[in-house]
């Protein structure tokens, strides 16, 4: 598994730098080649495979294998990775123990808003 994960971190850092390099000899940007002097040093350090072989950390909690993809638009969806897995499954839960045309809060905003539209007609 880990020499998987190399191999995929290997051909990401490879097709970055080609993209960095073209943008630099094409139109001359320098912006790119200084971020991605810096950006790579920060995602080795966050890698898991940086923590547990290199910083000796054990492959516990967020460490353990296989390792959740972390979701970069989690903040403006409302949820991914594997607090999104916990939160899918524990609503199916709350869904699965309402009772029948009820919600598990049990506002009974919805069954109000059917009576009303059927006392208006």
């Amino acid at each position: 598994y880990d020499l998987g994960e190399i191999a995929k971190l290997q051909k990401s850092s490879l097709f970055t730098v080609a993209i960095v390099a073209f943008m630099h000899f094409k139109f001359g940007y320098i912006q790119p080649l200084i971020l991605q002097s810096l950006l790579p040093l920060l995602n080795l350090y966050k890698n898991p495979l940086f923590q547990i072989h290199m910083l000796g950390k054990p492959a516990t909690d967020s460490l353990k294998r296989p390792w959740v993809p972390e979701n970069p638009f989690a903040a403006l969806t409302g949820g991914g990775g594997a607090a999104a897995a916990n939160s899918s499954s524990s609503s199916e839960a709350a869904a699965a123990a309402a009772p029948e045309g009820g919600s598990a809060s049990g506002s009974g905003k919805e069954e109000t808003r059917k009576e009303e539209t059927r006392k208006d007609k």
